[in-house]
């Protein structure tokens, strides 16, 4: 570990005292940490229209690894319904969730064949069973709605929707919370 130079000038008492101070500080924080739980991170969805595929399996790689735990409450469509991939524990769902579901697009054929293949593949077999008996995914939206999907996610407690540990939004650039 290298440390400051201090200067045992003037002020030389004055740096030594700061440098202790800070020294000490980072001790009692580093034992702080270690002796309380670290608590994960909750990612409320309330409305997230989606984005692009491959920046969503990155963010749900991110909370998945953080063993973040992810709420749906409000709707959750296209790309965002990558989040539905993650295991059981991480996932709950509200009243009043809902998820769209449709085919990949913008970019070439070959990337949107390779982008609805990988959400199709992401998906629990319960969500995909329920997309081929829907249609498919073509260029229109299918709609799940909470009474379907709270028949296979864990539903929220009133308290865990209403006060969560950690309360942030999936923003469109990709930023999870970190800690």
């Amino acid at each position: 570990m290298k440390f400051p130079k201090v200067s045992w000038g003037r002020t030389g008492n004055l740096n030594v005292a700061i440098f202790a101070v800070a020294l000490v500080g980072c001790a009692w924080a580093s034992t702080t940490d270690a002796a309380e739980p670290k608590r994960s991170n909750v990612i409320v969805i309330s409305h997230d229209r989606g984005g692009d595929v491959v920046k969503y399996a990155q963010r749900v790689s991110r909370v998945k690894h953080a063993n973040s735990k992810v709420k749906f409450q409000g709707k959750c469509q296209s790309a965002c319904t990558l989040f539905l991939g993650l295991p059981a524990g991480q996932t709950c769902i509200a009243r009043g969730a809902s998820f769209s579901f449709h085919r990949a697009y913008g970019a070439s054929q070959e990337m949107n064949a390779w982008g609805t293949d990988y959400m199709l593949k992401s998906y629990p077999a319960w969500v995909a069973h329920w997309i081929a008996r829907n249609g498919g995914l073509g260029k229109n939206l299918i709609h799940m709605k909470y009474e379907y999907a709270s028949q296979y996610l864990p539903t929220c407690s009133q308290r865990e929707v209403l006060k969560p540990r950690l309360l942030a939004a999936v923003s469109p650039k990709g930023d999870i919370p970190k800690r």
